[in-house]
């Protein structure tokens, strides 16, 4: 009897350790839905154990950031023999919180510096670019890419059969990736997708040559989006009382496990001027 009451404390304490845990809502991906209020799961939401999700696709997903246990994936349920693919899933947070999502398995390296700022070509190396909202800032080493009216970068793609190219723009030391400036074609703006690959040159006028510095695959982010889910996810790890190197840490990682590879150094430079308290 005795052992039997012990089983029941100690499965009541784990009970409710779950139930007032917060998971801070920081991506979704898809349609989710909170069953309660049938209102769409966005970043910023939190949630409880106990509350109940309805996934409205086999694709829909959300990132959550627990208070205590780290960060989780809550998918669609695929064990339940009443659902089938394509339609609406029910499901309570608890039972579909798994493993926490492993940090040391991404990728944190940063991008070969010369005496000071990225060598692009590393950058370029991996085939895609991660695009920060509108406006991606670079510092590079003047004393290999000098920007100046003789000295300047180009971006050069194919659209709807023709070719377009469009001048960087930077300031000082620091070439400027401007989504709106790059990707808008007779006046109107397109997906910085559309084009698939994008090449860059460097152009010097003096000697009138140009030199191809390399190619990717955009992969945009919109400033909104960014925003919100980085804001939401420093926010959360500050009223934790996390190292600021840590939080730094965890917003690259996060980036990079959900939209791509993302060179640290830039990240960084880009919350600086978009994320508040930071710091």
């Amino acid at each position: 009897m005795m052992i039997l009451f012990v089983t029941y404390i100690i499965s009541l304490f784990l009970s409710l350790t779950q139930t007032t845990e917060t998971y801070h809502v920081i991506h979704v991906q898809g349609s989710i839905l909170n069953k309660v209020s049938r209102k769409p799961l966005q970043t910023g939401d939190r949630l409880k154990a106990d509350d109940a999700l309805v996934f409205a696709s086999d694709k829909a997903l959300a990132v959550v950031l627990s208070t205590k246990k780290g960060r989780y994936i809550l998918n669609r349920p695929t064990n339940d023999g009443d659902v089938s693919a394509g339609r609406e899933a029910i499901a309570i947070i608890r039972d579909i919180i798994l493993n926490p999502v492993e940090r040391s398995s991404l990728s944190t390296r940063n991008y070969t510096f010369r005496r000071r700022g990225i060598d692009l070509k590393d950058l370029f190396a991996d085939n895609t670019f991660t695009l920060l909202g509108r406006q991606t800032k670079i510092v590079l080493d003047p004393a290999v890419y000098p920007m100046s009216a003789q000295n300047y970068f180009v971006c050069k793609y194919n659209y709807q059969e023709k070719e377009v190219n469009k001048k960087m723009p930077f300031i000082g030391d620091t070439l400027i990736f401007d989504v709106n400036r790059m990707y808008t074609v007779n006046g109107k703006p397109i997906r910085p997708e559309a084009p698939g690959e994008t090449e860059l040159y460097y152009y010097n006028i003096a000697t009138n040559s140009s030199t191809f510095v390399g190619s990717f695959i955009p992969v945009y982010i919109a400033d909104e989006i960014l925003e919100k889910e980085l804001q939401t996810l420093t926010d959360v790890l500050k009223s934790l009382q996390t190292p600021r190197p840590e939080i730094e840490q965890h917003l690259h990682e996060h980036v990079q496990s959900l939209y791509g590879i993302t060179d640290k150094n830039i990240l960084t430079h880009w919350v600086s001027e978009h994320i508040k308290n930071h710091n």
